[in-house]
């Protein structure tokens, strides 16, 4: 599987699954973006710890939301 050609629903339904490929292209695709959002929000030099924290919180997440809400949200049309 290619995880860099699938489109934004099919990576995070992927992620959701548990595929490890998926995870890090999700990564490597939204890293600066995260990254820049929480240090242009907060404005402070912690924005490395929050960053990291955020990705850990995340994928928590998906692995709690698994088999609730996230599935309905990817099948939304959004």
């Amino acid at each position: 599987m290619d995880s860099d050609s699938l489109s934004e629903k099919e990576l995070l339904n992927t992620c959701i699954q548990g595929n490890k490929e998926a995870w890090d292209a999700f990564v490597e695709r939204y890293t600066n973006l995260i990254y820049h959002a929480i240090n242009k929000t907060l404005k402070t030099y912690h924005a490395d710890s929050l960053y990291q924290d955020f990705f850990k919180y995340y994928s928590k997440l998906l692995e709690s939301f698994e088999e609730s809400i996230i599935p309905q949200l990817v099948e939304a049309d959004i």
